[in-house]
């Protein structure tokens, strides 16, 4: 409930400031959304490789010593 209140705030100041309609506000609300998505995945996407890279060096590194400590 505090998000929505929270939206509300600024899409009240936002209408007020820009001198927006309704249909406006729901549009600049949803362009926001999408921008957060697409920034989300682009840093999920590379979080992805960057744990990929580390469990593939992992990988490299047990079969180089083939340590008990890298048995499963």
């Amino acid at each position: 409930m505090k998000g929505v209140v929270w939206w509300w705030s600024w899409a009240v100041q936002i209408a007020k400031a820009e001198k927006l309609k309704p249909m406006e506000v729901e549009l600049k609300k949803l362009e926001d959304l999408s921008e957060s998505i697409v920034n989300d995945f682009a840093y999920m996407r590379a979080r992805e490789e960057e744990m990929r890279d580390t469990n593939g060096k992992l990988q490299q590194a047990c079969k180089d010593e083939d340590t008990v400590k890298c048995k499963h």
